[in-house]
C-alpha cells in the first residue's frame, strides 16, 4: 500500500479509531462464518 492509498483509506473511514480492532473483528467474523458453513455441510 502506498502512502497515497493509506491516506485515502484513512479519509474514507474517519470513524475507525483502531484499525487493529477492526481487522481482528473482521477476521473473527470470517472465521466464524467458515466454521458455520462447514457445520452445515456436515449436518446437511
Amino acid at each position: 500500500m502506498t502512502e497515497r492509498e493509506r491516506r485515502a483509506l484513512l479519509r474514507r473511514r474517519p470513524e475507525v479509531t483502531s484499525w487493529r480492532d477492526l481487522l481482528e473483528s473482521a477476521r473473527e467474523r470470517y472465521e466464524q462464518r467458515d466454521s458455520d458453513e462447514a457445520d452445515q455441510l456436515i449436518v446437511g
